[in-house]
């Protein structure tokens, strides 16, 4: 059980790395690993840059 959270924080985490990279225009949405996709496009709107995300499906 702990590892399942412990797993689930890190992808949080390592979404919102990837949220900031594209943020800062050194990475794009196509990038992003498939699995962390939901999670990213999830960042940056929070963020407001819902414009960074470039496929439809997680817009």
């Amino acid at each position: 059980m702990q590892q399942k959270l412990q797993r689930k924080v890190v992808n949080s985490m390592v979404a919102l790395l990837w949220a900031n990279k594209i943020i800062a225009l050194e990475k794009t949405f196509s990038d992003v690993p498939a699995g962390l996709k939901k999670q990213v496009a999830k960042e940056l709107k929070l963020a407001g840059c819902e414009e960074l995300i470039t496929e439809e499906k997680y817009k």
